[in-house]
């Protein structure tokens, strides 16, 4: 896997994902990305990839601290909803080849 470009960065705060949120992405120069680095902070997250809003109770779960790790699945369907506390996604936005 190689990182060809990056295309911009997001953060989602407490506010932000109190419901179930997903990307906001970005179109630069005619590239969309295809990958996304996503840490949390402070507080753990939960995500779902199918297209279905997780809850705070399911989703697979991002716990604040961890590295950030490569999401490669589709990114029209990523969601996010905090699982408590006041959590911060970061996400920096990438196109990426094989």
């Amino acid at each position: 896997m190689k990182v060809v470009a990056s295309l911009g960065f997001q953060q989602l705060d407490a506010t932000a994902l109190a419901s179930s949120v997903g990307f906001t992405l970005p179109i630069v120069n005619g590239m969309k990305p295809n990958a996304a680095f996503i840490s949390s902070f402070t507080g753990n997250v939960r995500y779902r990839d199918d297209g279905t809003a997780p809850t705070a109770a399911i989703g697979m779960r991002l716990v604040a601290g961890n590295d950030p790790f490569l999401f490669q699945g589709n990114m029209d369907n990523f969601r996010a909803i905090l699982e408590g506390a006041s959590p911060t996604l970061n996400i920096t936005y990438v196109v990426v080849t094989d």
